[in-house]
C-alpha cells in the first residue's frame, strides 16, 4: 500500500488504533516510508512501469494504470505492454501458460 493511500486512510479513520500502529510499525522499521511520512505529500498512484518477473516468460516489461474510485476506495490495476513489442509477447504468453508460482522438482 502507498504511503499517500495510508496518509488519506487516517483522514477518513482518525481514529484507527489498528492504523495507527501499522503507520508506527512502519515508520520505525522501514528508513524510505518514515522519509515519505514525513513529507506529509499526499497523492495519488495513477501509471507507472514496473518489471513483472514471470516464473514461465522471464522479466516483462509492462505499464502498471491505477483507476480509482475515490467514494468508494475501489481501485482497478492495469497492466500492458508497449504494442509489438518483446514484452508484449512474453506478457501474451504469461497468460496463456497459467503458470502462477513456480515450479517444485
Amino acid at each position: 500500500m502507498p504511503v499517500s493511500d495510508l496518509r488519506r486512510a487516517t483522514g477518513r479513520f482518525p481514529d484507527s488504533r489498528r492504523l495507527t500502529t501499522l503507520i508506527r510499525k512502519l515508520t520505525k522499521g522501514n528508513e524510505r516510508f518514515a522519509e515519505l511520512w514525513a513529507s506529509g505529500a499526499v497523492g495519488a498512484h495513477r501509471e507507472d512501469r514496473k518489471i513483472v518477473e514471470h516464473p514461465a516468460t522471464g522479466p516483462i516489461v509492462v505499464d502498471c494504470d491505477v483507476i480509482i474510485d475515490g467514494d468508494a476506495e475501489r481501485k482497478i490495476v492495469a497492466l500492458t505492454a508497449t504494442p509489438d513489442s518483446e514484452d508484449e509477447t512474453k506478457f501474451r504468453l504469461a497468460i496463456l501458460s497459467g503458470v502462477t508460482a513456480p515450479r517444485r522438482a
